[in-house]
């Protein structure tokens, strides 16, 4: 399943992402995935997916572009994730990030801080009619590009941030976007655990149990594979998974996102609901709305006992207890 015979891009997962909703959507037509703006959305084709990495980022340095799941991750549905009940649903299933006290081993640390704070922030969406600021007293700039407004308050401290490239592995957690990598990791370490068999998913904090991964990792939509139908099986993670020179598939099945990519979240938290909204108007209720004022898990982890997360709400990029409960969402790089 390689990316060209997976994907053929109208609209080109690279639309400028601070233009109005809808945001590029990937759909898949029957044979393969297509990504289209809202002026080319068709009858008989099924959304999969929202655009939130912009292929013209080149963030994962082949030109692919990162692709959110419609719906939050379920340990008792990991297949196909949040049932969706109405088009004003909220993600509302929280899990533990999992294996606490024990070290996964893709520890990425923020070396760029702005002081002593225990936790950084980017911008965020404040309204649905806003583009990205924050109020912050103590605040990271957007490290991706130019396209949101500078953080505006007179009283915090700026602290610019170069986002290293996907191989850079002494960079800061912001330029982790190898959520496939991490993915991996986390199989590798709990492969044997009932976790990625089971028709469910047990939701806890033992050092076999990774359920935000493994929930991420079983999810599939039609036209897609889950992770673990491409990677069951392996027992090492090397630099052959999830990088752009791999020789292996690495794309079209969902991850764990890492804390780069799921940082680009926050920016955008209303332009993707706003998306969301026009494709259960347009599909039926296919989507549920992404939680503007909660916490999500990302795949990087800082340590024994704690991973990176993103807080939809005020854009706080912080470490937190892998026993703590947060909401997830899958992604796909196309």
């Amino acid at each position: 399943m390689r990316r060209r015979s997976l994907l053929q891009s109208t609209g080109g997962g690279g639309s400028d992402p601070s233009q109005a909703a809808p945001l590029e959507v990937a759909f898949y037509n029957g044979s393969k995935i297509v990504i289209r703006k809202k002026e080319e959305w068709e009858d008989g084709e099924t959304p999969i997916g929202i655009v939130v990495v912009p292929g013209y980022h080149n963030r994962y340095g082949d030109g692919t572009c990162g692709i959110m799941s419609l719906v939050g991750m379920d340990y008792n549905h990991p297949q196909s994730g949040i049932t969706v009940t109405s088009s004003a649903q909220t993600d509302s299933v929280t899990m533990y990030w999992g294996s606490y006290n024990s070290t996964i081993g893709n520890s990425i640390f923020l070396s760029t801080t702005p002081n002593s704070a225990s936790a950084w922030y980017i911008p965020y969406q404040a309204s649905s009619d806003s583009t990205a600021t924050t109020t912050a007293s103590t605040f990271v700039q957007w490290p991706y590009d130019g396209e949101y407004n500078a953080p505006t308050s007179a009283a915090s401290t700026t602290t610019a941030v170069t986002v290293p490239s996907m191989s850079d592995t002494t960079g800061h957690v912001f330029g982790d976007f190898n959520g496939i990598k991490n993915t991996a990791a986390l199989y590798v370490k709990t492969r044997t655990a009932e976790q990625w068999t089971a028709s469910t998913v047990t939701n806890a904090t033992g050092t076999t149990n990774t359920p935000a991964a493994a929930c991420a990792g079983r999810f599939k939509t039609v036209g897609t594979n889950a992770f673990i139908d491409i990677f069951s099986g392996i027992t090492s993670n090397d630099t052959k998974y999830g990088t752009s020179s791999s020789t292996k598939v690495n794309t079209g099945f969902w991850y764990l996102p890492a804390e780069g990519e799921l940082c680009y979240l926050p920016s955008k938290k209303y332009e993707i609901n706003k998306t969301i909204t026009a494709l259960n108007n347009k599909y039926g209720n296919v989507a549920v709305q992404l939680g503007t004022d909660y916490r999500y898990w990302s795949s990087s982890e800082y340590s024994s006992g704690d991973a990176w997360s993103v807080n939809m709400n005020d854009g706080s990029v912080n470490f937190n207890g892998k026993y703590s409960g947060y909401r997830v969402r899958a992604f796909l790089r196309l």
